[in-house]
């Protein structure tokens, strides 16, 4: 299974819609602000998506803030981050996810890409899809996942196009 995962577009799609167009994907997961981008971006490469919202959007009343999903066998937490301070740090973050018994967290909110497995447990912040890669040398990224035969791959794209 393969599966982009995109953060923080904050309105700006294009380019990340040129990064993802005509690749062989599986799925998208969104990790919100700007939710509605997730849902744009998904009907328009035809993929299946789930996404959440991100602390811009608060008119997203009806929309999750999170979600649990199984993926080839992973349970994988879906979230924005800001419910877990990330820009302070990941411990609490990958305490809750180990309390949840999660395999893998996705989440966004710090504009910075980043990648560890801990005891067992992926964080993986996909960084900025957007314009506003507002720290510097971090640059638009997204992440792509690859998950077969119980096999975890995960790479940090940086924008080509």
């Amino acid at each position: 299974m393969r599966i982009a995962a995109v953060s923080d577009t904050h309105g700006f799609t294009d380019n990340i819609m040129r990064e993802l167009t005509g690749l062989p994907l599986d799925m998208l997961l969104f990790c919100g602000d700007h939710y509605r981008d997730g849902l744009k971006l998904a009907r328009q490469l035809e993929l299946p998506v789930y996404a959440v919202t991100g602390n811009c959007d608060e008119r997203e009343f009806k929309a999750p803030a999170q979600e649990w999903l199984r993926l080839e066998g992973k349970k994988v937490w879906l979230l924005h981050g800001h419910q877990y301070n990330v820009k302070q740090g990941l411990d609490r973050l990958w305490y809750a996810a180990r309390e949840k018994e999660a395999d893998m967290v996705i989440f966004g909110h710090t504009h910075v890409a980043y990648c560890e497995e801990a005891e067992g447990i992926w964080l993986l912040n996909p960084g900025c899809a957007g314009v506003l890669s507002a720290y510097p040398g971090s640059g638009p990224s997204w992440a792509l996942l690859e998950l077969q035969d119980g096999r975890t791959d995960i790479t940090i794209m940086k924008f080509t196009r």
